[in-house]
């Protein structure tokens, strides 16, 4: 396993529920990862068990409920010690430039407490990646890939670059939200 000297500075957390058939592509994409967290929110398949043989140098927590995005995030955020934590969806895949680039904006503006890659499907298409905050209007012109760092009050949770001391302060994800939306 081979990473640059700033990738020690990151630790990948990963949530992981029913996702068997990604681990190995997984593997491959946290391989030049030196520190990785792995949250498994009570797979019923053997997703445990194939990141214990195939991500050895992950640590594995294992939840007996799904908790959700927030809360499984907020449990793996407590083991992490180093600066700087890229929570990466397991269906997801970074190169380690690219954490670099993540790296490189953070230190170019020291009040963000997180930035976000832009995100692309396999076809090809971009996904949206920020927008204003869900309690304003839509926008009326369609999403477009911004030619440089955009400001954003909504980052979509795929990959995420975070300042571990900026996620303590605020007290990490609001666990109401269990993945996407609040529950009632």
């Amino acid at each position: 396993m081979k990473s640059t000297p700033a990738l020690a500075e990151v630790t990948v957390v990963c949530v992981t529920y029913n996702s068997s058939p990604l681990v190995e592509t997984m593997a491959g994409t946290l391989e030049r990862f030196p520190n990785v967290v792995i949250i498994d929110n009570a797979s019923r398949d053997d997703t445990a068990t194939r990141v214990s043989e195939q991500i050895p140098h992950a640590r594995l927590i294992r939840r007996r409920s799904n908790a959700g995005f927030g809360a499984a995030n907020n449990q793996a955020m407590a083991v992490v010690q180093t600066p700087f934590a890229l929570l990466l969806n397991p269906d997801c895949s970074i190169a380690p430039a690219d954490v670099q680039c993540l790296l490189d904006c953070l230190a170019q503006f020291p009040q963000a407490g997180l930035v976000g890659p832009q995100s692309w499907r396999d076809n090809g298409v971009p996904q949206m990646c920020h927008r204003d905050a869900f309690f304003r209007p839509d926008p009326k012109e369609r999403f477009r890939v911004p030619e440089q760092v955009v400001s954003a009050e909504w980052i979509h949770g795929c990959c995420q670059l975070v300042r571990t001391s900026a996620f303590r302060q605020i007290g990490g994800f609001d666990e109401i939200f269990f993945l996407y939306y609040g529950r009632r």
